[in-house]
């Protein structure tokens, strides 16, 4: 969202956003948050007349957005549930374009996935799937504290590993197991949030107070951000204890009184 509260036909009010008023914007970024591309959000009337409204709002971003990619390269693309659905994965498939999504259980047509309390009566890191025989999709349910739906058009459950949770009810660690595709996806997922969060931080010191102004500083601010190098996660420095020589000396570690007053 780009904040906005002037007069345009365009803006949108969304309740859920930090910026409630604006102009909604579709990107695509990759793994490290670059913007690669983006679109502007105009409306349901408009929508309609878009030639990929026929699959959808959602999955009609998606195809606009990898429209500009070249085809037959194996590009991958991750979205959420927002934006997923069976008949996106084999329209991206024509171009040779794989996909990996969250998805909601109604888009799936009437596939028989178990729902969440059945999965949780299997206890916790169960899972169910189901494959398509004719487009080779899978459908994957898994439950960790909650139950989350992925669909794919080429990862699966194997390889299946185990990932470290807390208990509440034992208040102990236990080892949960995750199919691939749920490792997979939380690999290489949150490219436009990290995007967003860093421009938060770095916003171009500029007030406007018209519409196409309002997205151009938006997106003038982003070329420069994306020449950032954005910070990755590091361990924190540990810092060693002193030797048992230093620390049983009897010297110079017992607290001294000071008058001074002091916070």
């Amino acid at each position: 969202m780009v904040a906005f509260k002037g007069r345009s036909f365009l803006k949108q009010y969304v309740p859920n956003k930090p910026n409630k008023w604006g102009f909604k914007l579709w990107g695509r970024c990759g793994v490290s948050g670059y913007l690669y591309d983006f679109d502007l959000y105009q409306g349901k009337e408009i929508k309609k007349k878009d030639e990929y409204s026929p699959h959808g709002i959602g999955a009609s971003v998606v195809i606009k957005m990898t429209s500009t990619l070249p085809e037959n390269h194996n590009f991958k693309i991750f979205a959420d549930s927002y934006f997923s659905s069976l008949p996106l994965l084999d329209e991206l498939k024509k171009r040779r374009i794989w996909y990996v999504g969250t998805a909601r259980l109604k888009r799936l047509n009437k596939c028989s996935l178990p729902s969440e309390k059945e999965l949780k009566k299997q206890g916790r890191g169960s899972f169910d799937y189901r494959t398509d025989t004719i487009s080779n999709n899978i459908a994957v349910s898994w439950i960790d504290n909650k139950a989350v739906t992925l669909i794919s058009s080429f990862a699966s459950i194997e390889q299946i590993n185990t990932v470290r949770r807390y208990d509440r009810k034992t208040r102990k660690y236990i080892m949960v197991k995750q199919p691939y595709i749920v490792q997979f996806y939380n690999k290489n997922m949150g490219g436009v949030d990290k995007l967003d969060m860093m421009c938060s931080f770095y916003k171009p010191n500029l007030k406007c107070h018209r519409c196409l102004i309002a997205v151009v500083k938006s997106k003038a601010g982003r070329p420069s951000l994306d020449a950032i190098p954005l910070p990755t996660k590091r361990p924190a420095a540990v810092q060693s204890n002193p030797t048992k020589d230093i620390r049983l000396d009897g010297f110079d570690h017992l607290p001294t009184y000071s008058d001074k007053r002091q916070r």
